[in-house]
């Protein structure tokens, strides 16, 4: 960062970074759909791509760098609900989390929650197998209670849940503006 036009504040804080904080990283993926409908081409190595730059900044910005990639089959809502309390549960006050979740996102056009898909949902079930934006809205509070910062990025922008059931889709594409989400997450 020195060089970079940033503050002395700024390069102090990066500095402190390098020296105790560890990034945990959560990169889910999925391409490959329980219900093959929804197929799509690259969120799985989407996922894996993200989670691998980051790895990259372990001794450069972050002292240590954890990390947990779920793609296709693994990306269950069960398995990344376990990721986001268990996983990123163990992250400390000095760390910095970074959610990643690439695949389908719908919006229920009863309720207007926007829901990320995981490998087990689609159009019929979303309610109950999606994972929706007030959970992951309530899962980022909780974690920025006990960690320095959260971030949380999403790559959801084709409506495959409902095409694939035959409904017209209404998509707030790709982001977490729906539920305001994205406050500080």
């Amino acid at each position: 960062p020195a060089g970079l036009g940033a503050a002395p504040g700024d390069r102090d804080r990066v500095e402190q970074m390098q020296q105790r904080s560890t990034l945990w990283v959560l990169s889910v993926g999925v391409a490959q759909y329980a219900d093959q409908r929804l197929n799509l081409a690259r969120a799985d190595r989407d996922a894996a791509k993200i989670a691998q730059a980051f790895a990259a900044q372990e001794g450069r910005l972050f002292r240590q760098v954890q990390q947990r990639v779920l793609v296709n089959a693994q990306a269950t809502r069960a398995e990344i609900l376990r990721a986001l309390s268990q996983f990123l549960g163990r992250a400390g006050a000095q760390d910095v989390v970074l959610i990643f979740l690439a695949g389908h996102g719908a919006q229920d056009r009863h309720s207007g929650t926007y829901y990320f898909v995981p490998h087990d949902a689609h159009a019929d079930n979303l309610y109950y197998a999606g994972l929706g934006m007030p959970m992951l809205t309530q899962t980022c509070r909780r974690l920025q209670t006990d960690v320095e910062q959260v971030v949380l990025l999403l790559d959801t922008s084709r409506p495959g849940a409902d095409v694939a059931a035959g409904r017209e889709p209404v998509i707030k594409g790709g982001t977490c503006a729906p539920t305001g989400a994205h406050a500080r997450a």
